[in-house]
């Protein structure tokens, strides 16, 4: 492993041990019109050893348990207000060229939409109506 500058702007996110049968991918630029660095489950993206900004970020799930679970967070920007994380949607600052400043991400199991219990009342077959 190499020695970590301080400062330095790059990441990793490895969920390998904590969720399997779900990969994270993400990338990232250093710079406006940079290619995107691209990494998942534990791989480092972002500059090392050239302090070059990570100015957008974009990730997205796949594998087996993907329909699992959903992406929530925040990025922000300097000078940017928050930005909600969407899966698969790259996220820059306005004019692409801000440094990335704060990272809040979040894995959550999907909502189930369960439907609620059937209720006699439902049925217009069985109900009945009674009028004075």
């Amino acid at each position: 492993m190499e020695d970590e500058i301080p400062g330095e702007p790059h990441f990793s996110v490895d969920l390998a041990d904590f969720l399997p049968g779900l990969v994270l991918a993400y990338s990232c630029r250093s710079g406006k019109g940079a290619e995107p660095d691209v990494g998942t489950n534990g791989h480092f993206v972002g500059t090392r050893r050239q302090a070059k900004p990570i100015t957008s970020v974009a990730f997205s799930l796949s594998g087996e348990r993907a329909a699992d679970f959903e992406l929530v967070g925040q990025v922000v920007f300097a000078a940017s207000p928050p930005l909600a994380i969407l899966s698969a949607k790259e996220l820059t600052g306005p004019t692409g060229a801000e440094p990335l400043v704060a990272l809040n991400l979040e894995i959550r199991p999907t909502a189930t939409q369960a439907s609620p219990p059937a209720s006699p009342w439902s049925d217009m077959s069985r109900t009945q109506v009674f009028k004075d």
